[in-house]
Order: structure tokens, then C-alpha cells, then sequence
């Protein structure tokens, strides 16, 4: 908000509204690093009521070594101008009151209220999505590692995704065969199973385990 134009009454209702509602946090501290605004996403992800963190330093919602780092900069920004974050955005980490970290995406801006310089943070809690990124990896993980084929494919039954336990199993390594339809694996008097059970899959049927015939690269 600028220095020199006056706040009119409805734009402070709509800053309340926003910082009220915002599925994100924002916070805005003064050019000392003092908490000036906390939204009520921030008091959800940091656990901090507003009465405990207005008017406190920022730093304490950051654990080592941000917390240490913070003042630091703020003084080396207010001296030579030089930024690291203002401006941009980076993931880091923040400390909950129960100690606790999270992982957070960070937006810092700058601006002026009432004639004073102010910082304003857009805080995102990245934690759900880290959680099923690491979820990913451990399940790739597993495929890969397995002794088992594990084979993907699409409803156009394109092989998608072939783990070691199939390249032992079949003789193809991923590059031969990824992208190649499923039925280059099985038996010419046996297309016609593939192609039911690739119509109960689309219908959303389970597909329970069976026994039947494949074919090595070899032709076995």
C-alpha cells in the first residue's frame, strides 16, 4: 500500500477478508523483522495463535539455521540492498510451536504501509506433496528392486513401464520393448485373452491372479 495515498475503509475490509480466507499463509513483518500480520492459515500451520507472534521476530517460525541467519540478513539487506529471496520464491522449512518442521514454499515481497517499509510473506505448506513424492520413489523403489515382472501398461495396451524382474523374466531390456504392444509377450493363440481382459479393465472389473502363457524374446 502506497505511503501517500490515503487507506480507504473498504480496503482494509478487503485486505481482512483476503488474509482471513487465504488457503495460504501470509504474514507481513516490519523492516526490524517483527510480525506485523499472521493470517489464520498461518496460525493452522504454524500452531502460533496471533496474540503469541504479533509484534515478535519472524525468525522464531524458522528452525537451524535460518533462525540464526535471519537478522543477519535483514541488516545486510537494509545496508546494501543485496537480496536473496526478496522477490522470489524457495522451498525451506518452518518450526511449528510444537517444534516440529514442515516443508513450506516462501514468496517474499516488499512494500510500503503507513509510510514504512514492509516485507510480505506467501507461505505454502508443501508437506502432502512431498510426502507422496517420497511415496512415489519408495514404491518405484520396490518395483524396481523386485524379482518379480512388473510390467505397466496403458488401455491402449502399450507397455508403459518395465521393471528388471521383467527383463530377466522376458529378455527385453526397457528400451525394446517400452512403447511395443503387450501382445509382442504373448502367444499369437492367446491374443484374444488379452483382449478380454483388457475390455473387463475398461468396464473397471478386478482382474484377479490366473494362470497362463507368455513369450520370451527368444520365442520360448
Amino acid at each position: 500500500m502506497a505511503a501517500n495515498k490515503a487507506r480507504e475503509p473498504h480496503d482494509d475490509a478487503l485486505f481482512n477478508a483476503l488474509v482471513a480466507t487465504a488457503v495460504d499463509g501470509i504474514m507481513i513483518i516490519d523492516a526490524d523483522g517483527l510480525l506485523q500480520v499472521y493470517s489464520d492459515a498461518c496460525e493452522r500451520m504454524f500452531g502460533y495463535r496471533r496474540d503469541e507472534v504479533i509484534g515478535r521476530n519472524v525468525k522464531m517460525l524458522m528452525p537451524s539455521p535460518y533462525h540464526a541467519e535471519h537478522d543477519g540478513y535483514l541488516s545486510r539487506y537494509r545496508q546494501t540492498g543485496e537480496r536473496h529471496i526478496i522477490g522470489s520464491g524457495r522451498e525451506v522449512f518452518g518450526r511449528r510451536k510444537n517444534g516440529t518442521t514442515f516443508p513450506m514454499y516462501l514468496s517474499v515481497g516488499q512494500g510500503e504501509m503507513d509510510g514504512r517499509r514492509i516485507f510480505i510473506g506467501i507461505v505454502h505448506d508443501i508437506s502432502e506433496q512431498k510426502r507422496s513424492m517420497d511415496d512415489a520413489r519408495r514404491l518405484a523403489a520396490i518395483v524396481e528392486s523386485s524379482d518379480d515382472a512388473i510390467i505397466g501398461k496403458d488401455l491402449n495396451d502399450i507397455i508403459t513401464s518395465w521393471n528388471k524382474g521383467a527383463e530377466r523374466l522376458f529378455g527385453y531390456a526397457p528400451e525394446d520393448i517400452i512403447g511395443l504392444p503387450v501382445t509382442t509377450l504373448i502367444p499369437p493363440d492367446r491374443h484374444d485373452e488379452e483382449s478380454d481382459i483388457a475390455e473387463r479393465m475398461r468396464r473397471g472389473d478386478r482382474i484377479e491372479h490366473y494362470e497362463t502363457l507368455r513369450r520370451h524374446r527368444d520365442g520360448r
